[in-house]
């Protein structure tokens, strides 16, 4: 129990700091982000803020993602999911909005990505895909093969390839 009580601290200590960083590139301030073990009544996660009435001053306070186990069972819908809320965050900032919006999804899905990278989490990939960059790669690695496509592409470019692929298993 204690290990996976780190192991939850870890990931999120984690993603604040892919957070702030993100909050930092667009010279925005940050706020926190808190994880809770219970369902919560707005959805799966929530943009907290203030708004005067009468103003277009929007004042962040947080994001709160609810539901533990749902972060921990299914990574890539709840990576796009903080992504929405820290879109809605960046836009309450620079547009003093909160709507769902093009500008607000096309923003969600790039931090998505963004917070991939900054997590280091590679991307998913289908059972087929994998299978089919697997073979290509045999195909590529077998000796006999290695010196046709070297002089086909260039080393480089075969070296690129190779770990290209790689990287993605």
């Amino acid at each position: 129990m204690r290990f996976q009580s780190y192991l939850k601290e870890s990931i999120e200590n984690d993603i604040q700091k892919a957070f702030d960083q993100i909050c930092k590139e667009y010279n925005i301030s940050t706020v926190p982000i808190k994880f809770s073990n219970k369902q919560l009544s707005k959805g799966l996660a929530y943009f907290s803020s203030i708004r005067n009435k009468g103003s277009k001053l929007i004042i962040p306070k947080s994001i709160t993602i609810g539901e533990w186990k749902y972060v921990k069972d299914y990574p890539d819908e709840w990576l796009y999911i903080i992504g929405h809320e820290i879109a809605h965050h960046i836009l309450s900032q620079t547009d003093s909005s909160l709507r769902h919006t093009n500008k607000h999804e096309i923003l969600a899905r790039k931090m998505e990505v963004q917070l991939k990278r900054e997590l280091k989490i590679k991307p998913s990939i289908s059972k087929d895909e994998l299978k089919r960059i697997k073979n290509k790669l045999q195909y590529w690695l077998d000796p006999k093969n290695k010196m046709k496509l070297i002089d086909i592409h260039g080393q480089k470019t075969y070296d690129n390839e190779i770990k290209k692929m790689q990287d993605k298993i």
